[in-house]
C-alpha cells in the first residue's frame, strides 16, 4: 500500500481462519495479546478457506470485536451480495475496481474517509476469554 502512497500500518492476512486467530490473538498470534486492535478492517470476501460473509458475520457477533468498521470489498457486488453484506454487519460495501488505478484510488478515497474523516471508536485491546 505504500507503493500506492498510503501511508498506513497494516497487516496483511490472506487465509480466513488466520485473520480470526490474528483478531482474537490466538495461536502464533498470541506475543501480539498488549496491541491495539485494528481501526478498520478492509475484508476481501474472496479469501482462500472461507467465506468472507462468514468471517463478517464471525467478527460482528464477537463483543471483542464487533465495534471494528469492516469494510467489504468484492469484484461481484451483486444487489443480493451487498444487501447480505450490510445484514450481515458491513460498514461499507466498495467494488473492486478491474484498473489498478481506479482501485487505488478508490482504496484511497476509502481510508481517507474511515480513518481521517469518520469518528471511530477508541483502539482496545483484545481481552482473551477467561476459562474457570
Amino acid at each position: 500500500m505504500r507503493s500506492a502512497g498510503l501511508n498506513y500500518t497494516t497487516h496483511r492476512l490472506v487465509i480466513g481462519v488466520d485473520t480470526l486467530d490474528y483478531l482474537n490473538r490466538r495461536m502464533s498470534h498470541q506475543r501480539r495479546s498488549a496491541e491495539p486492535l485494528p481501526a478498520l478492517i478492509i475484508l476481501d470476501l474472496r479469501l482462500p478457506g472461507a467465506d468472507g460473509r462468514d468471517l463478517l458475520r464471525e467478527i460482528k457477533r464477537n463483543p471483542q470485536l464487533g465495534h471494528i468498521p469492516v469494510i467489504v470489498m468484492s469484484d461481484s457486488a451483486t444487489p443480493a451480495m451487498v444487501n447480505e453484506c450490510y445484514e450481515a454487519g458491513a460498514n461499507s460495501v466498495i467494488r473492486k475496481r478491474f484498473q489498478f488505478v481506479e482501485h487505488v484510488e478508490a482504496l484511497k478515497k476509502t481510508l481517507e474517509y474511515w480513518l481521517s474523516i469518520a469518528a471511530l471508536p477508541e483502539p482496545r485491546i483484545h481481552h482473551a476469554a477467561r476459562s474457570a
